[in-house]
C-alpha cells in the first residue's frame, strides 16, 4: 500500500514574472544618431523584464525525489546603456534544463516544500538590428543569429495537492547563463605557485510564479 502512494509522474505548467540582466562591456563610443557627427558612451548591455512561460515532466525516482526537465521563454527586449539608454532589439530567452528536485515530506501531505536545482542552456534567439556603413549611410537588416549558452537553475517552492493528481506549485528561480570570461589577474600558493585567474561575467534571470502540476 505505500509503494501505491508513491506517484510515478509529474506533467508540468508555468507563469512567472523573470526579473533579467544583462553583463558590462569595455566602454565603447558610437555615433549616435548615425551620420550627425555626435556620440553616445555604452558599457551595458541588459535585457528587460517581463513575462515567462513553460512546460515539463518528471519522473519520481523516490518517495522524495524526482528527475526531470523544465523549459521556459521569455519575451524581452535588449537595451543597450551608458549615457543613455537605447533599445536594439526584442529577443526571445529559451531555458532548457535537466533538474533533480527534493521533496520534503510524504506523497500523501498536501503541502510540499521543495528544492531543486540543474543544469542545461539558456538559447538567446536572433537579434535582428540595422547597420551602417562608415558614413553613417545605407542602413541594412542584420541578425545575430540563434546564441546558445551553458547554464545552470536554481529554486525552491511549495507544492500544493487539493487532490490525489492535481497541484499548484508557487516558486522563485534563479538561471546565471555564462556569456563570457575575462583575465581576473593572478593568485599565488606556497605549493603550486602563480598562475592566471578569470573572471566570469553571467546574466541573470529571477523568476517568480506559479505552476499547475498533474501528476498519476
Amino acid at each position: 500500500s505505500a509503494l501505491a502512494q508513491v506517484p510515478k509522474f509529474e506533467l508540468k505548467g508555468s507563469l512567472s514574472w523573470a526579473l533579467s540582466e544583462g553583463v558590462s562591456f569595455n566602454g565603447q563610443e558610437i555615433e549616435m544618431p548615425p551620420g550627425s557627427g555626435e556620440t553616445q558612451y555604452f558599457n551595458r548591455l541588459d535585457l528587460s523584464d517581463g513575462l515567462a512561460f513553460g512546460a515539463g515532466g518528471s519522473v519520481y525516482l523516490s518517495r522524495e525525489l524526482e528527475l526531470g526537465f523544465l523549459w521556459d521563454y521569455q519575451q524581452s527586449e535588449l537595451v543597450a546603456k551608458g549615457s543613455t539608454n537605447m533599445k536594439i532589439s526584442d529577443v526571445g530567452i529559451d531555458n532548457y534544463h535537466g533538474v533533480l528536485i527534493y521533496n520534503f515530506g510524504r506523497p500523501i501531505d498536501t503541502v510540499r516544500p521543495i528544492l531543486f536545482g540543474g543544469l542545461g542552456a539558456t538559447v538567446f534567439r536572433n537579434v535582428d538590428y540595422t547597420a551602417y556603413d562608415e558614413n553613417g549611410q545605407n542602413p541594412r537588416p542584420r541578425s545575430t543569429g540563434t546564441n546558445g549558452r551553458f547554464s545552470s537553475t536554481w529554486g525552491a517552492g511549495v507544492k500544493f495537492y487539493p487532490g490525489k493528481t492535481f497541484g499548484i506549485q508557487l516558486d522563485f528561480k534563479w538561471t546565471p547563463t555564462w556569456i563570457k570570461s575575462e583575465p581576473g589577474g593572478y593568485w599565488c600558493d606556497p605549493w603550486w605557485g602563480c598562475y592566471t585567474t578569470s573572471s566570469h561575467d553571467y546574466a541573470n534571470q529571477w523568476k517568480f510564479g506559479g505552476t499547475l502540476l498533474a501528476r498519476f
